[in-house]
């Protein structure tokens, strides 16, 4: 990108947030995840039923 700036102009890097934003992504797949799973065991106590667990473990992630 320098090269395609007059030699008066430089570009420099002053400040950089990927580091916070990929922490931030990775945070919300792990909470993410953690909810599917711990909601998918609720049902699977309280309702007994495996097929029922697996649906709702299934279906939370793919809402986001």
């Amino acid at each position: 990108m320098q090269s395609l700036l007059p030699d008066d102009i430089k570009v420099t890097l002053s400040f950089d947030q990927s580091t916070y934003v990929k922490n931030s992504i990775r945070g919300l797949l792990v909470e993410g995840a953690l909810g599917a799973i711990l909601t998918g065991l609720m049902v699977l106590l309280f309702l007994r039923d495996l097929r029922s667990a697996l649906i709702v473990v299934t279906t939370i992630p793919s809402r986001y």
